[in-house]
């Protein structure tokens, strides 16, 4: 017997906790990667984790219109904002996104191609080590 009010939950396949090996699996199965967080001012200019998880799968997201998802978007073009507090906003974004593959792929690419080339630890590593060698020298003085 479903004892939820939404009837779309019955859809809902729930994984709980998977390692990285299955997520990495799961992940290629999936069309595209979404983060909606509300308004509340812990959100408001933050970044998911999740949404660079996503990125680093090669999804494309589809994420809240929050002033720093806006700010990467339109930098990075891998995905799409939405206010999602209208749920139709966010079923007529998903439709349209899944009618169109070639730009899925493309967005895709953008996203796993910025996390590689920007925003991972290795396109990094000369910055750590400049901070680091920095604040060992002022340490000295």
């Amino acid at each position: 017997m479903n004892l939820s009010p939404y009837p779309v939950l019955k859809k809902v396949i729930e994984y709980g906790y998977i390692n990285r090996a299955q997520a990495t699996e799961l992940l290629a199965k999936c069309a595209i990667g979404v983060v909606f967080f509300d308004r509340s001012p812990n959100h408001l200019h933050s970044l998911s984790t999740k949404m660079f998880e996503y990125m680093a799968a090669g999804l494309p997201i589809l994420v809240s219109d929050l002033p720093a998802n806006v700010k990467l978007l339109d930098r990075a073009g891998c995905g799409k904002y939405l206010d999602p507090s209208k749920p139709e906003n966010i079923a007529n974004a998903i439709e349209a996104l899944l009618a169109e593959p070639e730009q899925l792929i493309e967005m895709g690419a953008k996203g796993k191609s910025l996390i590689s080339s920007e925003l991972s630890w290795e396109a990094e590593e000369s910055n750590y080590h400049t901070l680091i060698k920095a604040l060992l020298k002022l340490e000295q003085e």
